[in-house]
């Protein structure tokens, strides 16, 4: 007997998937401490594209939010960088970096949490 092939989809293709993007305005690798940069968040949920809290909200819930981490060299984890450092702007869709964020190497992430 042959298999039978089994297609299952709630919706158009994509219509659920969604990514977080952080954009650089001056690049991605910062040498000698001399460079300053803004990070920016973008959400992509399907054929949208989210860049404040308020979309972020109505398309996610009301306990939405970005949380920023951080990973210095020589850490064997990431730390959370708080919703109240004066980094953050725009409900965290934006983190300015000087050089004095960045030493020799530091990894920053950046999650949407939903719950």
């Amino acid at each position: 007997s042959k298999p039978i092939p089994v297609t299952v989809k709630d919706g158009r293709d994509g219509e659920d998937g969604v990514t977080l993007r952080i954009d650089s305005s001056r690049g991605t690798v910062f040498k000698n401490n001399q460079v300053s940069t803004v990070l920016n968040v973008i959400i992509f949920k399907g054929g949208k594209t989210i860049t404040d809290a308020a979309a972020m909200r109505q398309a996610f819930g009301t306990a939405a939010h970005l949380e920023w981490q951080w990973q210095r060299i020589g850490e064997n984890a990431f730390g959370t960088i708080l919703a109240t450092d004066a980094r953050l702007s725009n409900d965290g869709f934006s983190m300015l970096l000087s050089p004095d964020d960045v030493d020799v190497k530091v990894v920053f992430r950046c999650q949407l949490v939903t719950a």
